[in-house]
């Protein structure tokens, strides 16, 4: 299969969103739009490209496909995509005025070899299952150590508003935790299991890179990911490998908040006044 590529200084995920605007100069990518769009099935291949490295571009992208294409007055081209399968990059053409190149699309292995056995390797379900369980008590800590009080109701809803529900169609469920038991879903189905479960990995991988809008900033506990970070992530292909990967950074966030949280404790002990001096003094 081959692909017009468009190399971007952003990873694409399987699974995002990918809003391009295109100017009106960019004459040669605005057909190329419209090209890929009509003989193509709105299809192209989006890599990685460093800005400090430009000219060269990363051997592993994701197939975008179009939802829709518009053309403004002002000449500039909107093209909404979705991030849907990753490939790697074979052969390159440039004989058009846009590259293009013969690409193999590309699947986790422990995806492969789980498809049809009937059981999922234990390795894999606690990886998944501490991930959004982890995942969870950030979201409290972050409401706790924030003060964002106002978040409160909606973390014990199980609404649209709940910060974690755009994930939970693709979470583990049930799982069990403090005792409480959760079920997700949020009418998305899966064709098999495995679909579920690497669905879940690049929805934790948007987390990593992206924080939870509004209340957990990775700047805020030090967790930041770069794009040749989440660029690594994309290239495993190993549904664990990446689910480990994701928890690792949210225990490191998740520890940094509990700290916090000691920390904001013992300041608010120490501001409290002594109710036994202030007894004394009264008598």
């Amino acid at each position: 299969s081959s692909l017009a590529l468009f190399c971007i200084e952003r990873v694409l995920l399987p699974g995002s969103s990918f809003p391009l605007q295109i100017f009106k100069h960019k004459t040669a990518t605005q057909e190329m739009m419209r090209r890929e769009a009509a003989e193509n099935k709105g299809r192209i291949g989006v890599v990685f490209s460093a800005k400090d490295h430009e000219g060269s571009f990363a051997t592993v992208g994701c197939e975008a496909v179009f939802e829709s294409l518009t053309q403004l007055d002002d000449g500039r081209l909107i093209v909404e995509c979705t991030g849907t399968r990753r490939f790697r990059v074979g052969g390159v053409r440039g004989n058009e005025p846009y590259l293009r190149a013969e690409v193999e699309y590309i699947m986790d292995v422990d995806d492969e070899s789980d498809e049809g056995m009937g059981e999922v390797p234990l390795e894999v379900v606690s990886a998944e299952v501490e991930c959004w369980k982890v995942l969870q008590e950030v979201v409290w800590l972050c409401v706790e150590v924030w003060d964002k009080r106002s978040w409160v109701p909606l973390l014990m809803g199980d609404g649209q508003g709940h910060p974690l529900h755009k994930f939970r169609h693709s979470a583990p469920s049930p799982w069990s935790g403090d005792g409480a038991s959760v079920q997700v879903g949020s009418g998305k189905s899966f064709a098999t299991e495995t679909d579920r479960r690497e669905a879940f990995s690049w929805d934790m991988v948007r987390v990593i890179r992206n924080g939870i809008p509004g209340l957990w900033d990775h700047g805020l506990t030090d967790t930041m990911s770069s794009s040749s970070r989440v660029q690594q992530l994309l290239e495993m292909t190993s549904t664990e490998q990446r689910l480990q990967e994701c928890l690792d950074t949210m225990t490191s966030a998740r520890n940094v908040l509990r700290l916090r949280q000691r920390l904001k404790d013992l300041v608010d002990e120490r501001d409290q006044p002594d109710g036994d001096e202030e007894g004394l003094e009264g008598g």
